[in-house]
This record gives C-alpha cells, sequence and structure tokens, in this order.
C-alpha cells in the first residue's frame, strides 16, 4: 500500500471519531440534568473504548508480524462486538436471553482478546522465562473462555449470580482470573529484573509473519 493511502486510511476514522466525540460532548451539554440518555452516552464510550483498544492492538501486532491470526480476529471481531452492545444500549426492546448470552459470550472474548495481545505487545518473547509466563497467561485466558462459554450457554439468566453458578464454576473462574492478573503483572516485572528494556525491532519487510515469538 503506497504511503499517501496508508495515511489517507488512518485519517478518515480519525476525522469520523473526532465527530463522534464533538457530538456526544454536544449531546451531554446541552441536557442539563443527567437522565438515561447520559448513561446510555457514557455506556457506548466505554464499549467504544473497549472495542477500540482491541482493534488497534490487534493493528499493532499485525504491523509487527506477531500472533497474526490473532490480530486479524481482533480487528475482524471489534466492529461486531461494538455494534452487539450499541444495539442493546440503545434499544432494550431487542435484549431477550439469546441476546443476552451473545453479548456475554461477545465481550469474555474481547476481554481475554485484550489481555493477551496487550501483554504480546510488551514482551520480549527472546526471554524464555517471560515467553513462558506469557503461554501461561494465555493458557489461563483460554480456560477461562471455555469456563465462561460454558457457564453461559447452560446457565439461564434468571441463575447467573446464583449459588449454584458459584458452586459449580465461579469459582474455578474467579481463580483463573486471579492467576491472570498476577501473570499479566508479573511477566513485565519479570523481564525488566532480567534486564530488557528495550522493545523487539521490527521485523524486516521479507520477513513471515510470525504467530508468536520473534526470529532472533
Amino acid at each position: 500500500m503506497r504511503p499517501d493511502s496508508q495515511r489517507l486510511g488512518w485519517m478518515l476514522p480519525s476525522a469520523l471519531l473526532g465527530v463522534a466525540g464533538v457530538l456526544a460532548v454536544t449531546s451531554v451539554l446541552r441536557n442539563g440534568e443527567l437522565d438515561d440518555v447520559h448513561f446510555r452516552i457514557l455506556a457506548t464510550a466505554l464499549v467504544g473504548l473497549l472495542c477500540g483498544g482491541a482493534a488497534l492492538t490487534g493493528l499493532m501486532l499485525l504491523e509487527r508480524l506477531q500472533m497474526v491470526p490473532l490480530a486479524l480476529a481482533a480487528i475482524l471481531a471489534a466492529p461486531v462486538q461494538f455494534g452487539l452492545a450499541a444495539v442493546a444500549i440503545w434499544n432494550d426492546d431487542v435484549v431477550d436471553e439469546r441476546y443476552a448470552k451473545v453479548l456475554m459470550t461477545a465481550y469474555l472474548l474481547l476481554v481475554s482478546t485484550l489481555i493477551v495481545a496487550t501483554l504480546r505487545l510488551l514482551l520480549d518473547a527472546s526471554l524464555r522465562p517471560v515467553w513462558v509466563v506469557f503461554l501461561a497467561v494465555a493458557a489461563l485466558a483460554a480456560a477461562g473462555d471455555i469456563l465462561g462459554l460454558v457457564g453461559i450457554w447452560r446457565t439461564g439468566l434468571d441463575e447467573v449470580g446464583g449459588s449454584d453458578l458459584v458452586d459449580d464454576g465461579g469459582r474455578a473462574l474467579i481463580g483463573l482470573f486471579c492467576l491472570v492478573v498476577v501473570g499479566y503483572l508479573l511477566a513485565p516485572l519479570l523481564q525488566r529484573a532480567l534486564g530488557a528494556t528495550r522493545p523487539e525491532p521490527p521485523p524486516s519487510p521479507s520477513s513471515s509473519p510470525s504467530f508468536g515469538r520473534s526470529r532472533r
């Protein structure tokens, strides 16, 4: 892709995002008292932050030719995840039990994608202990996804948060999440402790896509 075309491709969504932000702020300031619309705008902005962060993280991974399948999945899924949430935020009538389960599934996968993708961007995969921690975090996140999906699709919404869910799978899911958080924080600290303070160099144009560790 030519540099001018690539620059234009980034400028268009940036301009649209700026216009959307101005419209949102204008809508908030025009109404004096907080009402339902303000909270819907806030919820939409938070969803946009999560989905936009996932898409940008995917683009950064793609530019580095790292974890290309995950990067493509994050980029392609982000607009769908945002659309599902935006519809639910602004149109309560469409949210039935099945739609809610689809939405919960989308955001369970979004969170795990953000965790794994952002951690990969932070790390130097040439350090074996750091890479082992990263793989452990990715495996725990995948296990959490599986456990969460089973809980979502085998449990009615009226049971979510009840004692049955907590006893059967909730404790395991919470435990996995705690381990993921520990690993997510441990890996960068371990990298610093081992003395790797410089980021990995970008791959050369002739390099083949990397599905994980960078070639040294």
